[in-house]
Formats: structure tokens, C-alpha cells, sequence
């Protein structure tokens, strides 16, 4: 995905923290063909912001908290949710986030 469709996705599956006792916030993962680095994740945060995280900082979203957040995202979106990454039913995504 380019950046543009990284920011306009808010069907994020991912999750990353900051620190031992931080909270967890959603994320997309970026991926990079050119450059291997082993050490480090590339994400794009939900507030427009690009890191580098530790592997051990960067999680798959459980499948409750992934359920819960589609649901308030879907609920703040109305009709216009599919414009912002969400598929027609709660099935095709929690698909896409096993395959994730």
C-alpha cells in the first residue's frame, strides 16, 4: 500500500507499544522489499506517524480487540466505513486478520 492508502485505512490489525507498561495502540505494519532489518518493525501508527518499533513492541491484534475496534470505527463511520479499509461483513475481515 502506498502511504495515502495507509492513512485513509482505518481497518488497522495490528497494535504496537511504547515501554514496558505502556498501553497497546493499533498500527499497520509497513513493508519494505528494499531493506531487510531484522532488529526493527516499520509502522504507521494511527496518528499519521511512521517508527521503527522492536518485533517484541509489535503484535497481531487479538481477535476481541480487533472486534471491538471495528465496531466503534464502524459505528463512528456510518455508511462510509468501507471507504476506510472495512469490508462488507465482520467475516471478511477477521479472514484477512488470521491471514495477517
Amino acid at each position: 500500500m502506498t502511504l495515502n492508502q495507509y492513512r485513509d485505512n482505518w481497518n488497522y490489525m495490528y497494535e504496537w507499544k511504547r515501554g514496558i507498561d505502556s498501553q497497546w495502540f493499533p498500527c499497520h505494519i509497513l513493508i519494505n522489499d528494499n531493506h531487510t532489518d531484522n532488529e526493527h518493525i516499520c509502522i504507521y501508527t494511527r496518528n499519521g506517524t511512521i517508527l521503527k518499533e522492536h518485533p517484541k513492541n509489535v503484535r497481531r491484534m487479538s481477535e476481541k480487540d480487533y472486534r471491538k475496534q471495528r465496531e466503534q470505527y464502524i459505528s463512528l463511520l456510518g455508511k462510509h466505513y468501507k471507504t476506510y479499509g472495512f469490508h462488507e461483513t465482520l467475516k471478511e475481515d477477521l479472514e484477512l486478520l488470521m491471514k495477517s
